[in-house]
């Protein structure tokens, strides 16, 4: 079930995704760029003052009297939006944040109630420890060559296309 959420803000943030990639910055200058924040939500009820997320609409809301639980309303309890550290919501960490960069389109993530400290306790996100491995096709020059011809000879007119000039000036050394 999903406890991950991210929405964009106009507000600068640290996540930025600019067309399908996010990455971390510290400027607020980003060209093309959405700033985004993260929201981690459990199934806790919520609290007079705790912020929740309705996730029927995407909104985030501080519950300012007592709370009927609902369908679709989820606390949050780390994010990385400055509004809600700054009222008590735990934030993410950095070693979070970079595996999230790698790792954007994961929409759940393991969390422990766990020493942050000697004397501290908080919201720990387990990390998981394997990547998934992306399988990367290899080809030889042959090969690319051979792939090359065949476009050619399926779409264009080969004997205009000097081929073998063009692979050998764009092939990488």
């Amino acid at each position: 079930m999903k406890n991950l959420y991210l929405l964009p803000t106009y507000q600068q943030s640290r996540l930025v995704k600019i067309k399908d990639t996010f990455f971390l910055t510290t400027t607020d200058d980003i060209p093309g760029g959405t700033f985004y924040n993260i929201y981690i939500t459990s199934n806790e009820e919520i609290g007079e003052g705790d912020w929740y997320l309705d996730t029927t609409v995407n909104v985030i809301f501080k519950n300012d009297k007592l709370f009927l639980n609902g369908t679709g309303y989820k606390k949050i309890i780390l994010t990385t939006d400055p509004t809600l550290i700054s009222d008590r919501v735990q934030a993410i960490d950095d070693e979070f944040l970079l595996w999230f960069v790698k790792m954007s389109y994961c929409e759940f993530v393991v969390i422990d109630w766990s020493p942050l400290s000697k004397n501290l306790y908080g919201w720990k996100i387990i990390i998981p420890q394997e990547e998934p491995k992306e399988e990367i096709q290899m080809y030889s020059e042959e090969e690319v060559y051979e792939l090359l011809c065949h476009f050619f000879d399926d779409h264009v007119n080969a004997q205009n296309a000097n081929i073998s000039q063009w692979f050998e000036q764009n092939k990488k050394k």
